[in-house]
């Protein structure tokens, strides 16, 4: 029985570019290796999303430089082949690329009506999104012998991205709502788009550290999965007998490590966006049903 998800999506690609774009997140230096061959696909988006694009061949490059690599696969051409395919997403997704024009067209100090728009439309997109991610990883959990556990971390890293994304949204409204109304000085324009940055940087760091780690994992349990450059990215069980236990035990800890943090470091800012009541109707709740089974020392496996 094949999987009804492909790791790399349309939309789970604006989890590594367009913070970048909404100038969320600012890039750091860059990665030390540089890709033996360009990905010819991309370079006309360039023009196009040039922030998004860029952000994400940093990432690419940044995880490609650190993770273990089976020996069959050339890292420069992976990399070719995954800037095609994420390019490609987005081009192919209409609604998707617009957010992300949007963002690089839109300036919080410029037009804040706008840019909030923008915020609130990307954050629906994500609720719209999370649930369905959910219920794949339970699926693809359910069909792998890697431990539950870990697609239940996966989960829980969406569920907290969207929370992240609502406190974003929240700040943003509290400090840019009115920002352009009639009589306002450019100077305390200024000062309102750089408090809003200052509250939001420490969580954000957090974040870029929790998608870098997850990347990490993912690309690693893909890679080790995938036998052929045609089977990447492709529907398919995952088995850990293809994956080195130490190496991916160490991508494990390490994201739930960063996952942690940065969820309690959005706890400490906004609290009230982990009260929310669970839904029975929800399938995508039985991941936190076998989690639950799994701390009180049952086999998340068992059946």
């Amino acid at each position: 029985m094949s999987l009804r998800i492909e790791p790399i999506t349309a939309f789970q690609t604006t989890f590594i570019g367009s913070p970048y774009s909404a100038q969320l997140l600012v890039k750091g230096s860059k990665p030390t290796w540089q890709p033996k061959v360009k990905s010819k696909q991309y370079a006309d988006k360039l023009k196009t999303l040039p922030e998004f694009i860029q952000a994400t061949d940093y990432s690419i490059r940044k995880v490609l430089a650190n993770i273990e690599i089976p020996i069959r696969f050339d890292k420069s051409k992976l990399y070719a082949l995954i800037m095609t395919k994420l390019s490609d997403d987005v081009e192919s997704d209409i609604q998707l690329k617009s957010f992300i024009q949007t963002f690089e067209k839109t300036h919080a100090s410029d037009n804040s009506s706008i840019y909030l728009k923008t915020l609130r439309r990307y954050l629906t997109e994500i609720d719209d999104y999370t649930p369905i991610q959910i219920s794949d990883f339970a699926y693809m959990g359910l069909q792998s012998d890697i431990s539950f556990s870990v697609f239940c971390d996966l989960s829980l890293a969406f569920i907290t991205y969207q929370k992240m994304f609502k406190y974003i949204v929240e700040v943003a409204e509290t400090k840019l709502g009115k920002l352009h109304s009639k009589g306002v000085r450019p100077i305390f324009i200024e000062k309102k788009v750089a408090s809003y940055i200052h509250e939001i940087k420490p969580i954000m760091s957090e974040y870029s550290k929790t998608i870098e780690s997850q990347l990490n994992l993912t690309f690693y349990m893909e890679l080790a999965n995938s036998n052929t450059y045609d089977e990447l990215f492709k529907p398919k069980i995952l088995n850990c007998a293809t994956m080195n236990t130490e190496t991916f035990a160490h991508y494990c800890k390490d994201f739930q490590s960063k996952l942690h943090v940065l969820r309690q470091g959005l706890f400490d800012k906004a609290p009230h966006l982990f009260t929310e009541k669970v839904d029975p109707k929800n399938p995508a709740n039985f991941v936190w049903v076998i989690s639950a089974m799994q701390s009180m020392g049952g086999s998340a496996n068992d059946g």
